[in-house]
């Protein structure tokens, strides 16, 4: 995990290399939005255990070349 702090605190979470549900709920991702304004962005979020309730889901695909098709899920 890595912490970027501005006006909104954004919190990277990278789950490539996590595996097991107890490594990743070691994490305290519930915790990380409690209290401020925070921003948590989570890559390879398909190794959570269970589904964010809320979250936006932002998927990048590769269309060849320089080209990406980005897709953007909303509740």
């Amino acid at each position: 995990m890595q912490e970027y702090r501005g006006d909104v605190r954004l919190v990277h979470v990278d789950l490539y290399r996590l595996e097991g549900r107890a490594a990743i709920d070691d994490l305290g991702l519930d915790e990380l939005a409690a209290g401020e304004a925070t921003i948590v962005a989570i890559e390879w979020a398909e190794r959570l255990p269970r589904p964010v309730e809320g979250a936006i889901t932002v998927t990048i695909e590769d269309a060849g070349g320089d080209t990406r098709q980005i897709t953007i899920d909303a509740p």
